[in-house]
């Protein structure tokens, strides 16, 4: 009996927690950006898809890839600069890695670095930026978390200003255990 239960606890402990195992995920957030650049302010709001894969290893550290797309960014306000630059955005998506540390098991903190493309409307452009967050998300249970994040993006120039986006996300993500 003493054996079957150092087995059964070697293979719980070796194993890694539920909490973050290594899952697909796919959920809904909501994003309000702030992007300025040459005088011109947007400020919207955009329903946003989010799709990845990760999960934890070494014990605590997490690792994920991530997808997103923004359909479309509703308008908040949109102040176009002097000299004609309009930023209001159209649509959005890119790309990124998500690394992070698994504080306890329900709680995760992570950075992100990804690429983002944005289409600004009244300009007729899109362009690329390097992404850079953080945030926190909170195991609700087994199959769906909620996040918080922070995301900063430089974009490349459009009509000679190099626009810039703050970004304040939360979500809700389901994760598919198998």
């Amino acid at each position: 009996m003493f054996k079957k239960i150092l087995v059964a606890s070697a293979l719980i402990l070796g194993c890694p927690s539920i909490t973050f195992a290594y899952s697909f995920y796919l959920g809904p957030g909501v994003a309000y950006e702030d992007i300025r650049g040459g005088g011109a302010d947007y400020n919207g709001i955009g329903p946003r898809i989010i799709a990845g894969y990760g999960g934890i290893f070494r014990d605590s550290m997490y690792l994920a890839g991530e997808v997103f797309g923004e359909p479309r960014s509703i308008t908040l306000q949109n102040t176009q600069s002097s000299t004609g630059v309009n930023l209001k955005a159209r649509y959005s998506y890119g790309a990124s890695l998500v690394p992070g540390y698994d504080i306890d098991g329900t709680l995760m903190a992570y950075g992100r670095l990804g690429i983002s493309y944005v289409r600004f409307d009244k300009m007729n452009a899109t362009r690329n930026g390097c992404q850079l967050g953080l945030g926190l998300e909170y195991r609700l249970n087994e199959v769906w978390s909620a996040r918080g994040e922070y995301d900063y993006i430089a974009y490349s120039s459009v009509a000679d200003v190099s626009p810039r986006d703050n970004q304040i996300l939360v979500s809700v993500l389901y994760h598919f255990v198998f």
